[in-house]
């Protein structure tokens, strides 16, 4: 469905809390994501410079209230001023959903930003409860810490996935029984790896990612409720150890998933890996060429509410 029309409207509450709502956005009642003329990509500027330290989305009324968290899919951060770190892109900062609404990176952590920069939320929303939302909103509330804040470490986000095709559709058809998918990825730029966590979709089962060499770093099953349906992914920090990366360092990522249903599902497969990284110089990071053919590419995706429906989950 097309995208609905919207506003954003952004409030800055002190030197620590911004808060951010989009909408309105109609939910009707059982409604898959599909069946949601959804929002599509919203920007805005920052107020205030320093470093994004934590990121939590809600669905909320007009009047504020809380509504259930089912509500959102997903809903990631887009840096429009920046590159994904492995493919010409727009640099995705952090994505939260249903499983998990909120992100804190430690004490004395942050990504960096200045005023004035663009930032934008690409939310999926959904609706498969019996109760409709005629006037709902998405509200983001990030934790700021201040620019000019003492020894604050510079820390970036990258994702990889399990396939892309020209429109950056990462999603792949589910054939009954068993199916793996495999992807490999090249880290160009010298770091620490933070933390990990993966992303799955229903009938998955299990999702590795070994770096060259052996050091398997995530092998995780996902979380599900007693119907089969996968309620979340563990997220597996590497605070307590050093890892590493050198640049040119090589991942595999594989994904498994057994399809019980017993017939083809189109484009239910999904493989997302969320990565929390430390480069040691951030100015190292790939430059953004707004005009590279991929990079256009993305943002139309992001700015199509139904394109987007298969990115980066």
């Amino acid at each position: 469905m097309a995208a609905q029309q919207s506003r954003v409207h952004v409030e800055r509450q002190g030197d620590t809390t911004l808060v951010v709502r989009l909408g309105p956005v109609a939910l009707p009642a059982n409604a898959d994501h599909d069946r949601i003329s959804q929002l599509a990509l919203q920007t805005w500027r920052l107020p205030a410079g320093g470093w994004l330290r934590g990121y939590r989305v809600e669905m909320v009324d007009r009047q504020g209230r809380v509504l259930p968290s089912s509500l959102i899919h997903h809903a990631e951060l887009v840096d429009l001023e920046r590159r994904d770190l492995l493919r010409p892109a727009y640099n995705r900062v952090a994505s939260v959903g249903k499983e998990s609404g909120a992100l804190l990176l430690p004490a004395g952590m942050g990504y960096p930003v200045r005023a004035g920069q663009e930032l934008g939320i690409n939310a999926m929303l959904a609706n498969t409860s019996g109760t409709a939302y005629p006037e709902a909103f998405v509200r983001a509330t990030f934790t700021l810490v201040p620019e000019g804040s003492p020894g604050v470490r510079e820390v970036m986000g990258f994702y990889a996935e399990t396939s892309y095709d020209s429109t950056g559709n990462s999603a792949f058809d589910l054939p009954a029984g068993q199916t793996t998918r495999v992807v490999h990825f090249t880290v160009p730029v010298a770091g620490q790896l933070l933390a990990m966590g993966g992303h799955i979709h229903d009938f998955g089962t299990r999702f590795v990612v070994v770096r060259a060499g052996g050091d398997t770093l995530y092998n995780a099953t996902p979380r599900v409720d007693s119907a089969g349906v996968v309620r979340g992914m563990p997220t597996v920090p590497f605070f307590g150890r050093t890892v590493r990366v050198a640049p040119g360092d090589r991942f595999t990522m594989t994904v498994h998933y057994n399809n019980t249903s017993g017939r083809t599902m189109p484009g239910a497969g999904m493989g997302t890996l969320g990565v929390v990284f430390r480069p040691d110089d951030v100015s190292a990071w790939p430059a953004l060429d707004k005009n590279d053919p991929a990079v256009v590419r993305d943002l139309a995706s992001l700015r199509n509410a139904h394109g987007s429906a298969g990115h980066h989950h």
